[in-house]
């Protein structure tokens, strides 16, 4: 058994905190078989936890905490047919991007963090941008996992679309395999353009491109397009003048902004012009795993819902009149995606629907929860379902009318944990407990 350690933890944003009484970090699958049984004998709880990107309380414990960074550290197995990897949970998305670049492949559904660990990822539903592009658990094809009693399963079959999402409720995964596809090279252009312009031809741009997301500058009337396309041509360099410069002019704006607006929320209107007089276009080919990346360049809170495409015009237009109507203190740019309908996990935000995914962030230090309850009601009139890893309201009440096969999750959720060791006061919330 690994010796457990007191400690203080918090998430990335700051925004779960928690003091459990051990983390522990197995070496092993037997010693965290080992330890799940030994919980779950002494009538305790625990938690996987990855690098803290969820804005949930999702991985948070009072009791024990487990972070998976030592077992089987960073394991890439590449198959010899070279159609799948078989991966560490552990191991973070960035770790698995780089090995698999090196030889060629990629799994083309990365989202905007690569920091996240390749369990986490798959748990809350981590997704990229694109109208044929499902999220990331749509490449599983199975999962290793200690389930709550203590038992390692390999799960590829029946119970598969429970455990490609599963909130770190049916298991702590510690392997996965996932197919692979060939590398490519993502040639995009960010441009910015009139918001009028973007909500008419977005259905086009999606239909046209392999990539296609816009970001709306709060308090403007402008908006990014950004729109992307496989190419057979080379990555340029990965830092040159103009690509310095660039990223200067568009990150530097967004710190800037993000910043003052800590200290001067009631100047978020100002701030938005400021952003929109900012924005120039930028072009880049880069490998498609790190064109994916768009973090802003500070910590932040996130809320996001994903909604049916045929949403976006209605959505965007109510949201755009709240936040003119209550002034709210919106500053980031409020970033839209497509993502493919999905049917390979229940759980999935994007089940059976073709959605768009409406992302709204606010600059840690800055009050969110009002802006937020706002955007969950608009997105929720749309028949939004939120994303499992970002800030929502919502209970099992709401959750379980918006998922056709939620009894299925549940029926297998009780199979792999039946006393509870996996609960928390929040999976209690968003799953129901499990008695």
């Amino acid at each position: 058994m690994p010796r457990p350690t007191a400690a203080r933890w918090s998430s990335w944003s700051g925004a779960v905190k928690a003091n459990p009484t051990h983390i522990v970090r197995p070496e092993s699958v037997a010693e965290l078989a080992a330890l799940v049984t030994a919980v779950g004998e002494r009538g305790g709880t625990l938690r996987p936890t990855g690098t803290g990107h969820s804005f949930t309380p999702l991985a948070s414990s009072e009791d024990t905490m487990v972070q998976l960074d030592l077992l089987d550290h960073d394991r890439v197995d590449i198959a010899p047919d070279g159609r799948s990897v078989t991966v560490s949970g552990g191991t973070t998305l960035r770790v698995l991007a780089h090995r698999l670049a090196a030889a060629g492949l990629a799994v083309p559904r990365f989202g905007d963090i690569d920091g996240q660990t390749v369990a986490g990822a798959l748990s809350t539903g981590t997704h990229d941008t694109g109208s044929g592009l499902g999220p990331l658990h749509t490449a599983v094809e199975g999962v290793e996992l200690v389930d709550g009693t203590g038992t390692v399963r390999w799960v590829d079959h029946a119970d598969l679309p429970a455990a490609r999402l599963g909130l770190g409720a049916l298991g702590v995964i510690v392997r996965v395999r996932m197919a692979v596809t060939p590398a490519v090279v993502l040639a995009t252009r960010t441009s910015k353009v009139r918001l009028d312009d973007v909500l008419a031809d977005f259905p086009h741009h999606t239909a046209d491109h392999d990539l296609a997301e816009f970001s709306w500058l709060p308090h403007t009337g402008w908006a990014r397009l950004r729109l992307g396309d496989i190419t057979d041509e080379p990555p340029t360099a990965s830092m040159t003048v103009r690509r310095a410069a660039d990223l200067l002019a568009d990150r530097g704006s967004t710190w800037v902004a993000g910043q003052v607006a800590r200290t001067f929320p009631e100047r978020s209107s100002v701030l938005g012009g400021f952003l929109a007089a900012t924005t120039g276009d930028v072009a880049s080919r880069r490998p498609g795993h790190e064109a994916a990346r768009a973090l802003p360049p500070l910590r932040f809170q996130s809320t996001a819902f994903a909604v049916p495409v045929d949403a976006l015009g209605p959505l965007v237009r109510q949201l755009e009149a709240l936040v003119a109507r209550d002034d709210l203190p919106l500053v980031l740019p409020v970033r839209v995606r497509t993502v493919a309908a999905d049917h390979s996990a229940w759980l999935s935000p994007m089940w059976d629907r073709e959605s768009l995914v409406v992302s709204v962030r606010t600059v840690r230090g800055m009050p969110y929860t009002a802006l937020f309850g706002v955007v969950q009601q608009l997105c929720r009139g749309f028949g939004g379902r939120p994303h499992w890893g970002l800030m929502h309201t919502l209970g099992v009440e709401e959750l379980s009318e918006l998922y056709p096969r939620w009894a299925d999750f549940v029926e297998v959720r009780r199979r792999f944990d039946p006393r509870g060791i996996l609960e928390s006061p929040y999976l209690r919330r968003v799953l129901g407990p499990i008695s």
